[in-house]
C-alpha cells in the first residue's frame, strides 16, 4: 500500500530519492509508451495489408472480421494513454448503477481524482437512499487491467500516489 501524501516522507534525503525514483520511472514509461505505439501501429498496418488481401481473394467475412478487429482498435484510447476507464459502478447491496460514462468524463490527464467516491453519481437520484454506497472502477494503467473500489464518503485517486 502506498501511503498517502501527507504521510511520504519528508527529509531532504528521502525527498531526493523520491524524486530520482519518480524522473527514472518517468523515462522508463515513456520509452514503454513509444514502443507500445510502434508496435500498435505496426499491428494495424499489417491488419489493413491483411484486409485488402482478403478483399482481393474475394473472402469477404474474413475482411468484414478484419474490418471490426480495426474498428475495436479505433475506439481504443491511443497506447499513449496511461489510464483507460473500462467501467464504473456506483451502489449498495442489489441496487447498482452503471456510472462508466460520468467517471470517463472525471478522468483528467490519465488520472481519476475524485474527493468523494459519490461524485461519481451526481445528477443520479439516490438508488440506496440512507445507505453508504460504494464506487467500483474497472479500468486498464499501463496496459494492466486493475480495479478501484471507495466508500462514497472516501477519496479514488487512479492511478494512486506513487
Amino acid at each position: 500500500m502506498v501511503a498517502a501524501a501527507d504521510d511520504r516522507p519528508q527529509s531532504p534525503a528521502a525527498r531526493e530519492a523520491i524524486k530520482e525514483y519518480d524522473a527514472a520511472l518517468k523515462k522508463l514509461d515513456d520509452e514503454y509508451q513509444k514502443k507500445v505505439t510502434a508496435l500498435r501501429d505496426d499491428y494495424l498496418k499489417k491488419l489493413e495489408t491483411a484486409r485488402e488481401e482478403s478483399i482481393a481473394k474475394k473472402d469477404l467475412d474474413e475482411a468484414q472480421r478484419i474490418l471490426a478487429e480495426l474498428k475495436a482498435w479505433a475506439e481504443e484510447p491511443p497506447a499513449t494513454v496511461n489510464l483507460q476507464i473500462v467501467a464504473a459502478w456506483w451502489g449498495w447491496y442489489d441496487a447498482w448503477k452503471d456510472v462508466t460514462p460520468m467517471v470517463k468524463r472525471l478522468a483528467r490527464n490519465g488520472e481519476l481524482r475524485l474527493k468523494r467516491s459519490g461524485e461519481a453519481s451526481v445528477g443520479m437520484p439516490d438508488i440506496a437512499f440512507g445507505q453508504h454506497k460504494s464506487l467500483f472502477v474497472v479500468y486498464r494503467y499501463k496496459g494492466v487491467l486493475r480495479v478501484a473500489h471507495g466508500g462514497d464518503d472516501k477519496p479514488i485517486v487512479i492511478p494512486g500516489p506513487r
